[in-house]
């Protein structure tokens, strides 16, 4: 994998993940249609038992969380923007929306239904050009947390090099940003993207889902998925993209014509880079 999961607490998702490639492996030397139907339904059996018990586990468990250090501080704020370079994001239940607004600070807040004590508030630290905004303080905090929605906003000038989120079941809805690198990990939240420019797109999921509409990315599109789909709406003018997709009963739905070029699927230039590898996940392009 080309990033681990999270902390200890996702090491269930991270064990599912590091089958895959022995997994797809073995189904290709399987000698018929039905034998290899066979092996995916009972893979699929398996992993939803083993995503079942991850669950539990996440509910029960204690999770590690950058905001432990005193130097973190508590609550929402803004944020002078410049010498911000990398964004972090932890939060584990809830929501995390990202957009644009025509200010010129970095302004991020939570809401919860209920009343939060002050450790189950955000944390928040700016350090080297690296902000970090975590659901909570405490290195081993309790992941069975108030469900929260944190909203960040970032100035339209705003193009930091690196962008990364990692999720438990919280959704994320990110729109219009621009950034070098996007790297994205959930466990079974469902990612909606839209809008965004980028180099590189990375995404990690157990079971969410993730949506990209008309998002702009130049160089490379990284999907690793167990169960969860993805569907990629390119934008119209797009110049091309080359498809790598390896899974074991997952399906490739590509509405653009494509030819069969080394291994991959190529559509014009090719100079977009997809890759997606899943067990059942399925990839549709657009």
């Amino acid at each position: 994998m080309k990033r681990g999961f999270f902390l200890g607490l996702l090491l269930a998702g991270a064990a599912l993940f590091s089958g895959c490639g022995m997994l797809r492996g073995a189904a290709k030397l399987l000698d018929s249609e039905e034998s290899r139907e066979r092996f995916a339904e009972r893979w699929s059996a398996f992993s939803e038992e083993l995503h079942t018990e991850a669950e539990r586990a996440f509910q029960s468990a204690e999770l590690a969380l950058p905001g432990a250090e005193e130097d973190f501080m508590t609550g929402g704020a803004s944020l002078a923007a410049e010498g911000v370079r990398q964004i972090e994001v932890v939060w584990v239940s809830g929501g995390v929306e990202v957009s644009l607004h025509d200010g010129e600070e970095i302004v991020f807040s939570e809401e919860s239904a209920g009343e939060l004590s002050e450790r189950d508030m955000l944390r928040y630290r700016v350090r080297d050009g690296k902000l970090t905004i975590a659901c909570c303080a405490g290195r081993r905090a309790s992941i069975n947390l108030p469900e929260k929605r944190l909203t960040l906003r970032l100035p339209a000038a705003l193009a930091p090099e690196e962008i990364e989120i990692t999720l438990v079941s919280a959704e994320l809805a990110m729109q219009d940003v621009q950034t070098e690198k996007i790297a994205l990990t959930t466990v079974s939240g469902n990612l909606a993207l839209r809008g965004l420019t980028a180099q590189k797109l990375a995404i990690e999921t157990v079971s969410g889902e993730a949506v990209l509409a008309q998002c702009s990315v130049n160089r490379s599109i990284s999907i690793d998925s167990v169960s969860g789909n993805a569907s990629i709406q390119l934008p119209q003018e797009a110049a091309g993209f080359s498809v790598d997709f390896d899974s074991v009963s997952g399906v490739l739905q590509c509405a653009r014509e494509t030819a069969r070029e080394n291994g991959r699927q190529v559509y014009g230039d090719g100079s977009l880079i997809i890759d997606m590898d899943s067990v059942s996940g399925n990839l549709k392009i657009g």
